[in-house]
């Protein structure tokens, strides 16, 4: 098991190139009223905040997998090649 967050790597640009998200995007800087850029770059940055967030638990979750599971492989005397 990698301690790479593979799903968010696969998930996030699979969300970011959807409709709906290239219209936020273009909301959120490219629009000609300043209040409405205000607020998708609000949002979009609260977007990217939880995808990154998302990442770290994945990581953190793989890690702890990982932790446990050589710690039940120094138990048990099983051998065990991963890292």
């Amino acid at each position: 098991m990698a301690r790479w967050p593979w799903v968010m790597t696969i998930v996030a640009p699979l969300i970011a190139l959807t409709p709906p998200a290239r219209d936020l995007f273009y909301s959120a800087f490219i629009s000609s009223d300043r209040w409405m850029q205000d607020l998708m770059q609000l949002i979009y940055g609260a977007g990217v905040a939880i995808a990154i967030l998302l990442g770290f638990i994945e990581w953190g979750i793989r890690v702890m997998l990982i932790r446990r599971r050589v710690r039940l492989a120094a138990v048990t005397g099983e051998h065990t090649t991963e890292s």
